[in-house]
């Protein structure tokens, strides 16, 4: 009888004793190992961990966050790691799928929905709804980057093909307010503990919320360079560039933050047509990355912008793609989507189409001169179950226009669309019914009617 795979839990810990306790509960069925790695605790952090029969390595400390989470990672036997912070834990009725999945010899890492509650308590309509890699492959090259941020290699190891997405939600509770309250004496940087949350706000693209959160944050000594980042972007995301180029200009070049400002004013000198300009950011970006994949996409951008074609896109790494043409179209709209749509055709590459087709959607757009309508709804409802498969509605219900934007008389399509929209407001009311009673009767008609219609697809 073959052993079943080993799953090893990896955390990064640091007085960490209030919250650490609950996060083992919630995994101590599941996983085979425990390691830990202390980067200075003071209080019973250690002990817990040892009463869980945690490893604990201690790691001295050296300002940067990866090297101690890479510590862990050697140390790991499993087959399969599972990475959780000690203020998380797993969902109770979803945890028990996770070790089912662990036999997909397709797939070598899956990304896990990620709820992060703020305010007081642990509520729906006080969550932001991300989806992070935490579950991968051992010894298959992962290791973590960025000394401040740790942030998984994955696209440096892995194409989308290899990765999944599974339906085990992590529930974080970081910036609740009791917790917050605890944090704030620790040495580790205040940025670094709200970084996520506004990094968060800005990949949704919430910028309002991102630019609120970060006023409120302005008194209390947080460094100039990540507030000039993080406002320079979220600037951007509404439109204002001349302040979003004032405060990214502001940010120092010792700074970690000097390399995403730089690609942002690269990117607004393109839309802006001053070509010599972005030329030079494009040389700044790849003195400071050595040439990496991610220098060399930028470089192919250029081309694209300065000349019209690209020497290879299959150098092109798509997650820089994906990030760039979103900016794009959050400045340009509609009128940069159709040039976008025509080189990214032109180019015959599948995963770069993929891309596209996924951030019209975002936004709202049907993708122009993609592919025939065929293949366009084969590729779009991968996505929309992909979507589902994260109960994100809201994006399905985009992708389903986008269907019916090319073949209009679909009734299939228009019932999936419509079950859709049935279930994104069975969501939204059922989130409200305990705040406002007065809405119970329409809450449970609109639950008939969706009822009524097929739900395009069920999350195993």
């Amino acid at each position: 009888m073959r052993k079943p795979p080993c799953l090893t839990l990896c955390m990064l810990v640091r007085d960490d004793e209030s919250w650490i306790v609950r996060c083992f509960n919630s995994v101590k069925d599941i996983v085979d190992e425990i390691i830990i790695v202390d980067i200075g605790s003071s209080d019973r952090t250690i002990e817990i961990c040892q009463s869980f029969e945690a490893q604990v390595f201690r790691f001295p400390w050296n300002g940067n966050f990866s090297d101690a989470c890479n510590l862990g990672l050697e140390h790991a036997t499993g087959d399969w790691i599972l990475w959780l912070h000690a203020d998380e834990e797993l969902d109770e009725n979803d945890r028990n799928k996770l070790r089912t999945h662990l036999d997909k010899k397709e797939y070598n890492a899956f990304s896990l929905p990620l709820f992060t509650y703020y305010g007081k308590v642990p509520v729906t309509e006080n969550a932001i709804h991300t989806s992070h890699i935490r579950l991968f492959r051992n010894r298959m090259g992962y290791h973590f980057t960025h000394p401040i941020y740790e942030k998984l290699n994955i696209q440096g190891v892995e194409n989308d093909q290899r990765i999944h997405s599974l339906d085990v939600k992590i529930h974080q509770y970081r910036y609740l307010n009791d917790v917050m309250k605890k944090r704030k004496q620790e040495d580790t940087g205040i940025e670094r503990t709200f970084h996520p949350l506004v990094q968060s706000f800005i990949t949704k693209r919430n910028y309002i919320m991102s630019l609120d959160l970060l006023e409120k944050l302005e008194p209390i000594g947080l460094s100039n360079d990540w507030l000039n980042s993080m406002k320079g972007l979220s600037f951007i995301g509404i439109g204002l560039s001349s302040k979003a180029q004032v405060l990214l200009s502001n940010v120092s070049g010792s700074s970690l933050y000097y390399l995403p400002s730089l690609e942002a004013l690269c990117i607004l000198a393109w839309v802006e047509g001053k070509f010599d300009e972005a030329d030079m950011y494009v040389k700044q970006i790849e003195t400071i990355t050595d040439h990496d994949e991610r220098a060399s996409a930028f470089r192919l951008l250029h081309q694209l912008f300065t000349k019209n074609h690209v020497d290879d896109t299959k150098k092109m790494d798509t997650e820089v793609v994906y990030d760039v043409f979103g900016k794009l179209l959050e400045l340009r709209g509609k009128k940069q989507l159709e040039q976008l749509s025509v080189f990214v055709h032109g180019t015959g590459n599948a995963a770069l189409e993929r891309k596209m087709i996924e951030l019209a959607g975002e936004f709202g757009y049907a993708p122009m001169n993609i592919v025939s309508s065929e293949n366009l709804q084969e590729s779009t409802l991968s996505y929309v179950e992909h979507a589902l498969s994260q109960q994100n509605i809201s994006k399905a219900r985009n992708l389903y226009k986008q269907i019916l934007y090319y073949s209009p008389f679909q009734d299939d399509i228009r019932g999936k669309l419509t079950a859709a929209l049935f279930l994104e407001l069975s969501q939204l009311l059922s989130t409200q019914v305990t705040l406002h009673p007065n809405l119970t009767n329409l809450s449970q008609a609109v639950t008939r009617l969706q009822s009524a219609f097929e739900i395009p697809f069920h999350p195993s």
